[in-house]
């Protein structure tokens, strides 16, 4: 199979980048950026879209971030993408398959075809400005 951290930075990374600017329009206070990671003798990859709130409070997450994550590049790749808080939360918004599948060209073109309904969930929970977990009642309140 071809190297699928290229294929997936190719692919995917121009959506990411394009709704990346899409958001930075839409949430002119939300810090946005795409990148990627690779780890691990290059057994993982990581491209995320990822949004910083920098009006969140200390005790709050602050940031949220939309990722194709893939693991067991060395041996038998699988794949996910979510859309997870970062600390202290680390709730999970959405997953578009349940946990990690096994790479196939299916699967990335059902990522692709799937992408703008992900984009839309994206943006809901950026409006909202914090995890759907969370009520809208302070401690103690």
């Amino acid at each position: 199979m071809a190297n699928i951290p290229e294929r997936i930075e190719r692919e995917l990374r121009p959506r990411l980048e394009a709704e990346a600017k899409s958001i930075s329009e839409q949430f002119p206070l939300v810090k946005v950026s795409v990148s990627s990671f690779v780890g691990d003798s290059d057994s993982w990859h990581i491209l995320g879209l990822e949004c910083l709130f920098t009006k969140a409070a200390a005790d709050e997450a602050d940031e949220v971030a939309l990722c194709v994550t893939t693991e067991g590049l060395d041996e038998n790749p699988r794949i996910s993408v979510d859309i997870t808080w970062g600390d202290p939360s680390g709730y999970i918004e959405a997953e578009m398959f349940e946990g990690f599948v096994p790479f196939s060209e299916d699967v990335l073109a059902m990522i692709k075809t799937n992408l703008d309904r992900f984009f839309k969930t994206f943006h809901r929970i950026i409006k909202s400005g914090k995890p759907s977990n969370r009520s809208n009642r302070k401690p103690n309140a």
